[in-house]
């Protein structure tokens, strides 16, 4: 008899559960976006995992990372690597980010055995290679769904196994697309926080204090990650919110939500 490649009803369960908790966060979206993750790790059992926000996502093009969200408790040299995605390490050196920004399917999972078929695709990504043997990464997988005007963002999440977690199961990806599609209907039905598309104009400096506002962090931290007065930082919060036209954090969190 072949290996059951069909998620069972628990399994089904344990997924829709999560998303609806997850949901019911969207009044703390640094929350609600972490809790997706650590989530998503324990249901498939895997020590190893982000959700992120790309845009530019496409061959040749500068892909942009606007949200990244690191699963709690990853081995260090793994949430380096994802912190240094696409800023340090380019996209194309990696076979899973490389699988998704070729790719035009809409609604793609990837695992490794697809996207590493081979030693000649091994070479090929050697340097990732380098980091998933010193770690000692298993197997893994990506899902991501494109959104957006010219469906050149993407949003998804990886999930990798490191030595110790028990191995993947044929039923993974169908429950992983499962997942992955769930998650986009939170998003269209404005229950996931997610960082908007090119729509708002902001000066560099500025931009940065928004995207640090945006993942929770305070004035406080923001100046010393800047390295900036806690008193400029503020003038900068209140530039932002007359830029978008909110009157404080949780309009500020408010306007970000459905995009």
């Amino acid at each position: 008899m072949g290996k059951r490649t069909q998620p069972n009803m628990n399994e089904l369960v344990q997924v829709m559960r999560h998303l609806a908790d997850v949901a019911a966060l969207k009044h703390d979206p640094t929350a609600q976006w972490q809790h997706l993750i650590d989530g998503l790790g324990a249901i498939f059992q895997a020590s190893q995992g982000a959700l992120f926000v790309a845009d530019d996502a496409r061959p040749g093009r500068q892909l942009r990372m606007k949200q990244h969200i690191a699963a709690s408790g990853g081995h260090p040299k793994w949430v380096q690597y994802q912190a240094d995605f696409a800023v340090h390490n380019p996209p194309e050196a990696d076979p899973y980010a490389n699988a998704c920004i070729v790719s035009d399917e809409p609604l793609q999972v990837w695992s490794r055995r697809q996207v590493l078929p081979d030693l000649s695709a091994q070479r090929q990504f050697s340097n990732a290679m380098d980091l998933i043997q010193t770690i000692e990464i298993g197997d893994g997988m990506i899902c991501t769904f494109r959104t957006g005007l010219n469906r050149d963002r993407l949003v998804g999440f990886s999930l990798h196994r490191s030595r110790g977690d028990r191995p993947s199961r044929p039923s993974d990806p169908l429950l992983a697309r499962l997942a992955i599609q769930e998650i986009r209907g939170l998003i269209e039905r404005g229950h996931l926080a997610l960082y908007p598309q090119r729509d708002v104009q902001l000066s560099p400096r500025l931009q940065q204090v928004l995207d640090r506002l945006l993942s929770g962090k305070n004035p406080k931290t923001i100046a010393r990650e800047l390295d900036l007065s806690v008193h400029t930082i503020r003038e900068y919060v209140q530039a932002i919110y007359q830029q978008l036209g909110v009157h404080g954090r949780e309009q500020l969190m408010a306007r970000f939500v459905g995009r």
